[in-house]
């Protein structure tokens, strides 16, 4: 029992240091020890890649990977599919344009997977559906007007698409949990300073500079839990 316990845990702690990482981290190899008894799985995988922008340096882990261990046994917040957030994140890749569509993904598939029905609209369905009609009314009177042989299909559509009037933007579903899980959201630059470079001596090492006027807190997650640095 304990033993399926243990590995729980430790693909907990995989997930979230994958997160920090921005890479799906392997586990090829895993040795259990019980006793005088050792047991070793091997599995196949794919090589280990470095993550292209790791949300945590690899020098700076500590504070996260107690985090993980912490959150296994106290979840701070309930989340639902973090865990394929996680894997979307760090999911590989070779191009900007892909990293963009992965995370806008986990991104979506967060909200989508943590507010209600009610929670993703601007007003409840029945007062809404009052102010529908009265709006599909006065396009009635405007499509048979100045459309007249179009009315019928055009109406239709319109008709549709009325309902995208009632659902709530990207930025205010994220900020509904944002909310919820005290999680801040300021930009790169916003109330921050840009990052300036500058090349130390004659090494041509190039170093970035970012100031930041709180606190970083980064999510992590597993099992169904939000987790804080």
């Amino acid at each position: 029992m304990w033993k399926k316990d243990a590995d729980k845990l430790l693909e907990h702690i995989r997930r979230i240091m994958s997160f920090a990482a921005a890479s799906l981290l392997g586990s090829p190899i895993i040795e259990f020890f019980a006793g005088d008894t050792l047991e070793v799985s091997v599995r196949s995988e794919a090589r280990q890649r470095s993550g292209t922008a790791p949300i945590i340096h690899f020098l700076a882990q500590e504070s996260i990977f107690k985090a993980a261990v912490t959150s296994f046994f106290s979840p701070p917040v309930v989340v639902n599919h973090l865990y394929f957030a996680i894997e979307w994140f760090a999911m590989v890749a070779t191009y900007n344009e892909v990293r963009l569509v992965n995370a806008m993904t986990a991104l979506e598939n967060l909200i989508d997977s943590n507010l209600s029905r009610n929670e993703a609209l601007i007003l409840p369905r029945n007062q809404f559906d009052k102010i529908r009609r009265v709006l599909f009314s006065i396009i009635r009177a405007c499509v048979l007007k100045w459309a007249p042989d179009a009315a019928e299909e055009v109406l239709i559509e319109l008709n549709e698409k009325l309902l995208d009037l009632n659902r709530r933007s990207l930025l205010h579903k994220l900020e509904i949990l944002q909310r919820r899980w005290n999680v801040p959201l300021g930009g790169s630059y916003s109330g921050c300073t840009r990052p300036r470079a500058s090349r130390a001596g004659t090494s041509g090492v190039r170093t970035m500079r970012q100031t930041f006027p709180y606190p970083l807190r980064f999510p992590a997650r597993t099992a169904g839990s939000l987790v804080y640095l």
